[in-house]
């Protein structure tokens, strides 16, 4: 059985009646992969940096590699596996960073810090 985490970010404000959603699942005993991101297209939630606060508590609440969905069918731990190009930019920011390594083979971003 998979476990899946949903993480949920309100703004303090409470002004929206909507907020941006991480679901992460378990691959094995060592990974985490995020399995979907989503702002809902709320500009509350724009240039924060929550998506990379989340795969950084993660990483340190499970103690657990943090890696990207793929898009290559190869590589997909899931049935409905995929990366939308918002979760790639994401992704990109965090290797820019220095946090996170990214292999063209698997089309995977795992998290390094």
């Amino acid at each position: 059985m998979k476990i899946q985490w949903v993480f949920k970010v309100v703004p303090e404000s409470q002004k929206y009646n909507d907020f941006f959603t991480k679901n992460a699942e378990e691959v094995d005993d060592k990974n985490l992969k995020i399995a979907m991101m989503n702002n809902h297209h709320q500009e509350e939630y724009i240039a924060k940096a929550i998506p990379e606060k989340i795969i950084e508590e993660l990483s340190t609440l499970f103690e657990k590699t943090i890696i990207s969905s793929s898009n290559k069918n190869n590589y997909k731990s899931f049935a409905a596996e995929f990366r939308t190009s918002p979760a790639t930019k994401v992704w990109e920011r965090i290797v820019n960073n220095g946090l996170a390594e990214y292999n063209d083979e698997k089309d995977i971003h795992t998290y390094t810090r």
